[in-house]
């Protein structure tokens, strides 16, 4: 687990503080010297190695600012290296790996708004380049997976503006759209992207989600937007989902279970050992951080 946002709920309780579970107990992992405390950032394996990614900062006076860092660290280590900087910083993005080789981000918030641009770092050859953009609403907060070369991206926010006067004005709002990604086997630039059917409801923030045994699995979000502090960017608490979505590509179904999970937002990825997937932390009903563990099938 790395960084996050302690009950405070402040600039001053975003925290800089990193953890292993390891052999039935929790070991904390001191931070690189220029690890910054910062929100949104997400993770993704490749091989035996993690990579950390982004996240942005806030000041006393309310002002974030995408950071482009992405931090390394080998399985079985306690010391983190500076792997790379992203061309264009991106924070509540999605992070999928491909070939056990190649990372990518997916869309993602840059500074003041969205981007649609899909960066991809080559983890073996230290390189970037871009892929086929995000053809959708660029949006930050969404969710996605990957299995062998098919990716799933659903949800998120998305930024509509509107002039009042001389100012422009921004708007926050869910953005209920799911994609499916091809990678082509021949480069892993080109992704044909297409829509699939939406689940029925009007979308979600900050889902949790991976891919599973060619089984696409989101869990957990609102259906709110909101700020980091759990309050909805319409001014309400937002509120959490029990609910365990499934995509299947072979028969372009969706099935929704309820009864697994408690209520519960605030998440990006989804671990998963091979029997159980794992929630940990995240807001409840009450945009409480929570120090929960939820496991489920």
């Amino acid at each position: 687990m790395f960084y996050g946002l302690g009950p405070g709920k402040d600039w001053r309780a975003i925290r800089n503080r990193h953890w292993c579970w390891s052999r039935g107990q929790w070991r904390e992992i001191p931070p690189h010297p220029r690890m910054q405390p910062v929100l949104a950032a997400t993770a993704a394996t490749v091989g035996q190695t993690i990579y950390v990614i982004g996240g942005y900062t806030v000041n006393a006076a309310g002002e974030e600012k995408s950071t482009p860092e992405i931090y390394a660290l080998e399985a079985g280590s306690d010391k983190f290296r500076l792997e790379t900087h992203m061309p264009v910083a991106v924070d509540d993005t999605v992070a999928l790996v491909y070939q056990n080789r190649y990372l990518y981000l997916i869309s993602g918030w840059h500074d003041t708004d969205n981007v649609n641009r899909v960066q991809v770092y080559d983890t073996q050859g230290k390189r970037w380049f871009e892929a086929t953009p995000y053809p959708a609403p660029a949006v930050f907060g969404h969710a996605g997976g990957l299995w062998e070369n098919r990716l799933v991206v659903c949800d998120g926010v998305k930024v509509i503006k509107k002039t009042v006067g001389n100012r422009v004005i921004k708007d926050f709002v869910m953005s209920p759209v799911c994609l499916l990604g091809t990678i082509a086997a021949d480069n892993p630039a080109n992704i044909d992207w297409q829509t699939i059917p939406h689940p029925p409801n009007p979308g979600r923030y900050r889902m949790a989600a991976t891919a599973a045994a060619g089984v696409f699995v989101f869990a957990a979000g609102s259906e709110t937007a909101y700020n980091y502090d759990g309050i909805g960017y319409n001014g309400q608490p937002a509120q959490p989902v029990a609910e365990v979505l499934r995509y299947s590509p072979a028969n372009k179904q969706w099935q929704r279970e309820t009864g697994k999970i408690t209520p519960v937002m605030d998440f990006r990825g989804l671990p998963w050992n091979g029997q159980v997937f794992v929630l940990l932390g995240g807001m409840d009903e009450k945009q409480r951080v929570t120090d929960n563990v939820i496991t489920f099938e």
